[in-house]
């Protein structure tokens, strides 16, 4: 894994699951940044890098 992150927290981060907590989560903004930056860092060195450059929260919908 290239952002070293764990499976359970891959599975954590999933939209699905987020969206699940999202009215519980005081940080949810953070916790999406972190989930962004994450995705950023797993395309490092792959075709996807470019593509995933400056993910932000326009567009996502919880």
């Amino acid at each position: 894994m290239a952002n070293n992150t764990t499976p359970e927290q891959e599975r954590n981060e999933l939209f699905v699951n987020v969206r699940k907590r999202a009215k519980e989560d005081k940080n949810l903004n953070e916790t999406l940044a972190r989930i962004f930056h994450n995705i950023e860092n797993s395309a490092k060195g792959f075709d996807s890098e470019n593509a995933t450059k400056g993910f932000d929260l326009v567009g996502v919908i919880i």
